[in-house]
């Protein structure tokens, strides 16, 4: 379902992150899933590793799933190789971007000028494929390190994907790290959260949309000052419950909600 000319709802894999990782649920299965709730997008993640499937399931998929929802995947490094093969395979599955975490998973630290050099030798190669690249704000960079990055790499297709809550990580709230973004925004993650104090300190969870801390009418204000109209995707950090049977049908329950709550509520 868009909204308005750019705008749209989507999901990210990561929405069903324990019914992937449960294997009781597939690329195929989240596909079908997201079909079923008129999903016009969605971002099959590194949770569902689709680069690592034969290129014929994946052209097949593209055959069966492209026509219907625009796919985009994605992808965690800067690896010029690695992100080569991810770029090829996102084209194999009908893909028009891909979003990147830039750190490597074992990186704390990030060598932003090396970095830079690895996704600069693949620009060319976003050109031939016809394929975007969003850069997220995750747990390592800033978002101004972000944005230096973007600049640095001076291509159209290059923009930012806005996770509203990775940034508390470099003690920077929601509104202040998507300020520092806004400009070059095309992809929001979306999610909720809420912070209770537990001993001395304080927990930060996961929480169905609308039932925490995330007010949307702020982000929507900041957005339209900008005149940005970005995808919104849906994730969540909801934890596991006592059975797997009571995580799955959670985690579906408040996937649906959620959807139907930014259908609300997005303007």
């Amino acid at each position: 379902m868009a909204i308005g000319v750019d705008m749209e709802i989507g999901l990210s894999s990561y929405s069903y992150r324990w019914a992937i990782l449960s294997k009781k649920m597939d690329l195929r299965g989240f596909l079908d899933r997201s079909l079923s709730m008129d999903l016009s997008c969605v971002q099959i993640c590194e949770n569902l590793p689709f680069h690592l499937i034969r290129p014929a399931e994946r052209m097949a998929i593209r055959d069966e799933y492209a026509s219907r929802m625009r796919i985009e995947t994605g992808f965690r490094g800067h690896d010029p190789k690695q992100l080569q093969r991810a770029l090829e395979a996102t084209a194999e599955l009908g893909g028009t971007m891909m979003r990147l975490v830039v750190e490597e998973v074992d990186e704390e630290e990030l060598d932003i000028d090396k970095a830079i050099a690895d996704l600069k030798s693949v620009i060319p190669l976003l050109d031939k494929l016809r394929i975007d690249l969003s850069l997220e704000n995750h747990f390592v960079l800033k978002p101004v390190d972000l944005v230096a990055i973007l600049k640095a790499l001076d291509s159209p297709r290059v923009s930012i994907c806005f996770d509203c809550f990775n940034s508390i990580v470099q003690n920077i709230g929601t509104y202040q790290a998507l300020e520092d973004v806004v400009q070059h925004i095309s992809r929001i993650h979306v999610k909720d959260v809420q912070i209770r104090r537990v001993g001395t300190g304080f927990l930060i969870s996961g929480c169905p949309m609308g039932e925490g801390i995330l007010e949307l009418e702020t982000v929507q204000a900041i957005l339209a000052t900008h005149g940005k109209a970005p995808s919104y995707y849906l994730e969540g950090w909801i934890d596991q419950l006592e059975t797997e049977e009571e995580t799955l049908a959670f985690e579906d329950k408040i996937n649906n909600d959620g959807i139907n709550y930014l259908r609300r509520n997005i303007k």
